[in-house]
Parts: structure tokens; C-alpha cells; sequence
């Protein structure tokens, strides 16, 4: 798979299931460690995305050379320190 494989995947899969929230998803140095933020989750929800994440980690941890790392924000986060990221 390739990284934008990757990135189409993860998007589609949360938004499937949680579609308010606001995926953003980058590479930092390495570029095999994808980190997964997603924001404006509902407080009752954010474990359910972290696993989410985490279970998409399996997935393509297995046939490819990607990690994924999920940072999951509630809403009361998301607006005290990433109001750019509150869902519309």
C-alpha cells in the first residue's frame, strides 16, 4: 500500500463511522509513521475511535512497512487549543 492508500483508508473508515469528526493525518520525520489526529470527537466516543485507529494499525502494520499512531481530541479539547479543527 502506499502512503495515500493508507491516508484514503483511514479517512473513509472513520468518516463511515464517525462522520462529524475532522481527520488530519501527516509524517513527521519518518516518513513510515503515519499519526492519525482526529478532532471534535463526542467525549462518549473517543475510546471507540482510538480503536478504531489502532485497529486499521493491524491491519496495515501486516502488509506494510506503516505504523499508525491515533491522537484522538474531544470537543472540549479540540476547542480550547484546535478551533481550526471544530467540524462545521
Amino acid at each position: 500500500m502506499t502512503i495515500e492508500e493508507i491516508k484514503l483508508k483511514i479517512t473513509s473508515t472513520i468518516k463511515e463511522s464517525f462522520p462529524k469528526v475532522v481527520v488530519v493525518i501527516s509524517t513527521f520525520d519518518c516518513p513510515s509513521d503515519v499519526i492519525v489526529s482526529v478532532f471534535s470527537v463526542e467525549p462518549n466516543d473517543v475510546r471507540a475511535v482510538k480503536d478504531l485507529i489502532l485497529n486499521l494499525d493491524a491491519e496495515v502494520c501486516t502488509i506494510s512497512e506503516f505504523c499508525i499512531t491515533p491522537l484522538v481530541r474531544n470537543m472540549e479539547i479540540t476547542e480550547k487549543y484546535y478551533p481550526q479543527y471544530l467540524s462545521k
